[in-house]
């Protein structure tokens, strides 16, 4: 993942899947299937197809970070757990594919992250 974050030829794209523009959840889906695991497309199912979820304090380097709507609920965005108290994902269009803090985005941010 990080080497999709770092190369130059790839950018935010909304429902981009690769292989060089991606929104959100197409970059942890191909992520994750690098590492034989099958998600589905779009963020909120991503995170019901977890495993398990784990206290934020407790993730672990591929666990995956979700963000609600508090009004309806749904959950609209994704990053993946690198280590370090860093995580990657795909912003938007301004800002890119990055590499932040997992503190870099608190409001919506849930208090569990999900293991596959």
């Amino acid at each position: 993942m990080i080497a999709k974050v770092n190369d130059p030829n790839t950018y935010y794209l909304w429902g981009g899947t690769g292989p060089y523009g991606y929104d959100c959840s197409g970059l942890v889906r191909e992520a994750m299937a690098k590492s034989g695991h099958s998600l589905p497309r779009v963020s909120h199912d991503q995170y019901l197809a977890a495993d398990t979820y784990v206290p934020k304090s407790q993730a672990q380097p591929g666990d995956l970070f979700f963000w609600r709507n508090s009004s309806t609920g749904r959950i609209y965005h994704v990053a993946m757990y690198i280590g370090d108290g860093k995580m990657a994902h795909a912003l938007n269009p301004y800002r890119g594919l990055l590499v932040t803090s997992v503190d870099y985005m608190p409001t919506n941010m849930l208090s569990v992250a999900g293991r596959y």
